[in-house]
């Protein structure tokens, strides 16, 4: 009846529980973001309070590539700065590093386990590049660079 609507809505009673939930954890992401810099999160990430943050951002990205994200949800978490594509994302990272690393030695050739400043392993990536070459596995875009 209206009557029990009324009551529920009174003590605060959530009827669309996958938007209120969506809603939640955008507002977490928000804040991960303002405290980090980005969105970029481990998968297995959890907020203080036990939410899993890092499982819903993934599952973001699955909803996206099969077309069951909306758009506006889309907008709201690409105005965040949201990495569709984490793989080609820190990638091109790691390539603009190895580009300053170049411009500073005169060359790409680095002990394998040399780290960058921020701690970034970049002596790691780089030989993953040469083996994932050999192996056929890096695209000729990518070679060419």
């Amino acid at each position: 009846s209206e009557e029990r609507v009324k009551r529920l809505e009174k003590l605060g009673f959530v009827w669309e529980v996958y938007d209120f939930t969506w809603e939640e954890k955008f507002d977490l992401l928000s804040r991960y973001r303002e405290e980090k810099g980005d969105c970029l999160m481990p998968r297995l990430h959890a907020t203080n309070e036990g939410v899993a943050l890092g499982r819903w951002v993934g599952n973001q990205r699955t909803a996206k590539s099969k077309g069951k994200l909306s758009e506006e949800r889309v907008k709201r978490l690409e105005k965040l700065g949201f990495v569709w594509e984490v793989y080609d994302f820190t990638w091109e990272e790691k390539f603009d590093l190895l580009s300053r690393y170049r411009e500073e030695k005169g060359d790409c050739l680095m002990p394998r386990l040399h780290a960058t400043n921020e701690g970034v392993a970049l002596g790691r990536w780089v030989g993953n590049q040469r083996t994932a070459k050999s192996k056929g596995k890096l695209s000729e875009e990518r070679v060419k660079r």
